[in-house]
């Protein structure tokens, strides 16, 4: 299975992995829940799928539109997840200190379900994404090839 180092594949891990370093790097509650802020990652999802969807079909808006369409059907528990982060750190912010080691376990609890969502997404996805071999990109005998992104 082709992955790390692929465009793609940055492309929907890197901001999750960055975001999830600056949570760990942060002094502060408010820093870590600002990191892994639920709203910006769904943003961020998003503008991978169109990303990918742009760069597989450059030339096609209606196969470029299906593809947003198939990688968002696909990303759901993603969307799913990021949902339930939004509801863990909101919890976890408005905590009072009895219940604030309950909450923390809830929010992380909610991230480690996303982060199994998108490594699952990247596994649902991959064969769909991953890049054609040359013999399908490459014209044969100066004919058109039979797969035009």
């Amino acid at each position: 299975m082709h992955a790390l180092g692929e465009r793609s594949h940055d492309l929907v891990f890197v901001p999750f992995v960055e975001a999830r370093r600056s949570a760990h790097l942060a002094s502060t509650l408010s820093a870590q829940l600002r990191a892994l802020d639920a709203a910006t990652l769904k943003l961020v999802f998003e503008s991978a799928i169109e990303k990918i969807a742009s760069e597989l079909w450059p030339r096609s808006a209606p196969d470029r539109r299906a593809m947003v369409a198939l990688l968002t059907d696909a990303g759901l528990p993603v969307f799913q997840a990021l949902q339930r982060c939004d509801r863990a750190a909101r919890w976890l912010s408005g905590a009072g200190e009895a219940d604030r080691d309950g909450c923390w376990q809830g929010w992380v609890d909610a991230l480690a379900v996303l982060y199994r969502a998108l490594d699952a997404f990247w596994t649902a996805i991959q064969p769909t994404v991953a890049p054609l071999p040359e013999r399908l990109r490459a014209p044969i005998n100066n004919t058109p090839n039979m797969v035009q992104r």
